[in-house]
């Protein structure tokens, strides 16, 4: 059995804490891990292989968060352009091939009980050997408007249901005949697409044209071209969907086929879909604050903070049923049991390009080499620092319009000026005139830290001139 998972989003229903360029997959929960990393560790022991599905964007990030847990065993397909979750699903199970089961799991969820998620996936797997599509219901813990229901019968569905209102959603669990819809399932290859083609046959046309023009052979070293090794079984392939119909795979094929059933399952089960369910892994007072080691409360009664920013203190006097979000560049406050809503604030203004960098990433930007935090920005002026992981490097570039000093505050650098080359030591600098090639490589076993400081008429990413690149960036 393969694990196919899918490592999209939007980023905005944690925002500010997850950003487009960072969603909320990669954040962590209650845990050492991020939820990324514990969808693929409790995976591990049901899956002969993974298969991954994301956006371009977030390829080296996926990539940074494997090497941490030593998990590099996957294929992973990345879209230009996300179609949502009908067309990812049919890319994966076309690079599975038709006859192999595939367990379909979002990155983003919460799992509490490895026995029993174990015990529902063996379940499940004896459906889909009789080949059935089956899913995965949740035991509601109380009715809730943010998730889809499946009205059931033993493992017979009977119907799907669109999120409900408060009262439905009521109806519905005092019934006893609902579950949550998990957006999980597993199914053979060949059943899906078999039933993908008698209701969007369209959707699999698409991507079958898609499919034939990717290469999927397995990963070979190019370091003689200056790129690095690949660490997966298999090169990341990028696709472009932009040609293929945007649908869920509920609304494409399980709503309508009559081969559907349902696992219930009776693991705890969290979508952590908004702040509220974020702040339910948090201790709490006897008032219901949520404790922060960088908030202060005073006469408040369910105020749930979060200060992301270690370096900023947070003080809330005299409120009540409040969230408040603090990060390194923005600040999020909302009425308790409305923090849902930061979705459609970012869509309303999405369109506002003031606001634009503020949705699309924190003061700390990942790049396949590491990440870089802004300390100051200023017109002419910009301080970052710069880590770069154990046997990375930049690219090999150069500016025309500003000039750079490094310094390095942590770890050994080996730099490159020109025809220079050589190797500093923390508390030592080096100065790149304006149009000088240069590069910053770490050599160690150790994180490298740099700060940069550059000055010039531009000091943005749009003047950089790349010569030379270990990921193909241009």
């Amino acid at each position: 059995m393969k694990t196919v998972i899918l490592v999209g989003g939007s980023g905005n229903r944690l925002w500010p804490l997850s950003r487009r360029n960072y969603p909320k997959q990669f954040l962590k929960v209650d845990s050492v891990c991020s939820l990324f990393q514990e969808t693929i560790l409790r995976n591990q022991a049901v899956t002969e292989e993974f298969i991954l599905v994301s956006g371009s964007k977030l390829g080296f990030t996926i990539e940074n968060h494997l090497e941490e847990i030593g998990q590099m065993d996957c294929r992973m397909l990345l879209e230009k352009a996300g179609r949502n979750t009908a067309p990812a699903i049919t890319m994966a199970c076309l690079a599975a091939g038709p006859e192999e089961i595939v367990l379909v799991v979002p990155s983003d969820h919460k799992i509490i009980g490895i026995d029993s998620y174990k015990s529902a996936v063996a379940e499940a797997l004896e459906l889909a050997e009789q080949d059935q599509l089956v899913t995965f219901g949740i035991k509601p813990a109380g009715p809730n408007t943010g998730y889809g229901y499946i009205r059931h019968e033993g493992s017979r569905v009977l119907e799907f249901k669109e999120k409900p209102d408060a009262r439905t959603a009521e109806e519905y669990v005092s019934s006893g005949e609902y579950l949550w819809n998990s957006g999980m399932f597993m199914f053979r290859s060949r059943v899906y697409l078999e039933e993908l083609k008698r209701f969007r046959p369209d959707i699999l046309d698409a991507c079958e044209k898609v499919f034939s023009g990717i290469d999927m052979t397995p990963a070979v070293s190019d370091h003689g071209q200056g790129r690095r090794q690949t660490p997966f079984s298999a090169e990341p392939v990028q696709i472009d969907l932009s040609d293929v119909p945007a649908e869920s795979i509920d609304f494409a094929v399980m709503e309508k086929s009559d081969r559907v059933r349902v696992v219930p399952a009776v693991f705890e089960w969290y979508d952590v879909g908004s702040f509220e369910a974020y702040g339910d892994f948090i201790v709490k007072d006897p008032d219901g604050n949520a404790l922060d080691q960088n908030t202060l409360y005073r006469n408040c009664v369910n105020v749930l903070s979060i200060n992301d920013a270690p370096d900023k203190l947070i003080v809330v006097n005299r409120l009540e049923d409040l969230v408040v979000v603090n990060s390194s560049d923005t600040v999020y406050i909302s009425r308790a049991g409305y923090s849902h809503e930061i979705k459609e604030i970012i869509v309303e203004n999405d369109k506002d390009e003031r606001l634009n960098d503020y949705f699309s990433d924190t003061l700390r930007s990942h790049r396949p080499w590491g990440y870089y935090e802004v300390l100051l920005n200023e017109p002419g002026c910009k301080v970052k620092r710069l880590v770069v992981y154990p046997g990375r490097r930049l690219s090999l570039q150069k500016h025309e319009h500003r000039s750079e000093h490094w310094t390095v505050a942590g770890g050994e650098a080996f730099i490159t000026v020109n025809d220079s080359s050589g190797t500093y030591a923390c508390n030592q600098s080096v100065f790149i005139p304006k149009g000088a090639l240069h590069r910053v490589e770490n050599k160690t076993a150790c994180e490298l830290v740099i700060i940069e400081t550059a000055i010039g008429r531009l000091v943005d990413e749009s003047d950089i001139i790349r010569v030379e690149d270990d990921f193909g960036r241009t």
